[in-house]
């Protein structure tokens, strides 16, 4: 009996273990990023995948055509509202089979869908005006979308100005190398090449002038100017001004931007050490803090000015033994602590 009842227990212990977050999910009470939209023409893509806790999440799309599709303007209220109630009424009312096109607030979102059973991308048929679409999420088993990532689709239509065949990037150093190829530009006019920092924000980064040709083209483009971090997108204009965007890219520099690390007084006694960084450009950084044995004591990010950045490490509790200060990704400087408080 005894052992049956160990047994029991364990088996318990394992079940709550593997399935308590399934059982009892752990449910935002708060909004939470749900990832990166672009749009891309008439078709809305994912950037980056929202996740909550490492816990599985449920999509619906919406979308409203309030001020005129300004999504700034509407997703406020968006937030404020209980979407997860008014979905789940709508699934028992019949959901997209029952014809239903609920309002939901005064901004007139609406639920939608593309029939594809892909929710993390959402295909539009046309769109003649300015349309906010927002893809909103919840934890599986929770009541509320707390989760929201939207992006405007401009008035657009399925034709596309040119057929790009592959977009990459590739990391040089602190250079990034960008090539893309076309099978068809016919009345096709130039790309203009954007680059971002965070996926969202983009700015003009180069023109450059199309084939023209049935046959397509091979294009390549080095950026001297790239961050540790790049999202690049093409804007593809054809002769008649109208234009498409194509997929957004990631590349992160292979790029170290710390020139050198100073520590002092080296060897230090009891109390703090000073950290020297001269650093190539502004840029937030991991600081480390190691011992011989590969062992992290202390790691924290810093905002790194362009120059020369000071700062002190409280150093009073360590044993006496040789440690190290990494900064980036291969800078780094040892000192040795000589007694301990």
């Amino acid at each position: 009996m005894r052992k049956i009842l160990q047994i029991s227990k364990f088996l318990l212990l394992f079940f709550l273990g593997v399935f308590s977050n399934q059982l009892f999910p752990q449910c935002p009470t708060a909004p939470f990023d749900a990832g990166i939209l672009w749009a891309n023409g008439c078709n809305l893509q994912n950037v980056e995948p929202a996740e909550y806790l490492g816990q599985p999440i449920q999509y619906v799309w919406i979308k409203s055509a309030a001020e005129g599709g300004n999504c700034e303007m509407s997703i406020p209220e968006l937030l404020s509202l209980n979407v997860g109630d008014a979905y789940d009424n709508f699934l028992a009312a019949g959901g997209f089979n029952s014809g239903a096109s609920p309002v939901i607030g005064s901004t007139s979102w609406s639920f939608v869908t593309d029939g594809n059973a892909d929710d993390l991308s959402f295909n539009v048929t046309e769109a003649l005006v300015p349309t906010c679409y927002s893809r909103c999420a919840r934890v599986v088993g929770c009541t509320s979308f707390y989760g929201e990532a939207s992006t405007t689709v401009q008035p657009c239509s399925a034709i596309l100005p040119v057929e790009l065949t592959r977009f990459d990037g590739d990391a040089d150093g602190c250079n990034i190398h960008l090539s893309w190829s076309s099978s068809t530009e016919e009345n096709f006019s130039h790309y203009e090449l954007e680059r971002s920092n965070d996926g969202r924000t983009f700015e003009f980064a180069e023109s450059i002038k199309g084939s023209n040709s049935q046959e397509g083209g091979h294009y390549f483009f080095n950026d001297k100017q790239a961050g540790l971090s790049n999202y690049y997108r093409l804007k593809m204009i054809d002769f008649d001004l109208t234009y498409e965007y194509s997929k957004i890219i990631h590349v992160e520099a292979d790029c170290e931007i710390i020139k050198k690390i100073t520590v002092y007084p080296n060897p230090v006694g009891d109390d703090f050490i000073n950290v020297k960084v001269d650093a190539k450009q502004e840029a937030e950084q991991l600081i480390k803090l190691v011992d011989v044995t590969g062992q992290e004591i202390l790691k924290q990010n810093f905002m790194l000015k362009e120059g020369i950045n000071t700062f002190r490490l409280d150093v009073s509790e360590l044993p006496s033994r040789m440690y190290f200060i990494k900064v980036g990704k291969r800078t780094l400087s040892r000192f040795t602590k000589t007694s301990q408080r």
